[in-house]
């Protein structure tokens, strides 16, 4: 994982990892994907991010605010995959889409 520096055209991932409330955007290298998550959330699923959040970070200018930008290397679908099986409010999601 590192952070972004500069701008890539991007898209925007399904709900619910869409919410431009999120306070973190990890985004996909392989397709430009952004996810907007919250950091709170993703502390409680996972030590590592629990931790890199108290490491300083830099951040890329997004619109009139500041989102700090995660990239990693997997493809949005296996982040999506990840996401759904632990982010609250998406079970419905995943289960939905195995329907």
């Amino acid at each position: 994982m590192s952070v972004a520096t500069s701008k890539e055209a991007t898209t925007i991932a399904n709900a619910p990892f869409d919410n431009p409330d999120g306070d973190i955007i990890l985004r996909s290298t392989t397709d430009c994907v952004n996810f907007y998550l919250f950091k709170p959330i993703l502390s409680l699923m996972s030590p590592v991010f629990k931790d890199m959040f108290t490491l300083p970070q830099n951040s890329l200018q997004s619109g009139a605010s500041t989102i700090p930008v995660i990239l990693v290397t997997e493809s949005s679908k296996t982040l999506e995959s990840l996401l759904l099986l632990c982010y609250p409010a998406a079970l419905t999601t995943w289960i939905l889409q195995r329907l």
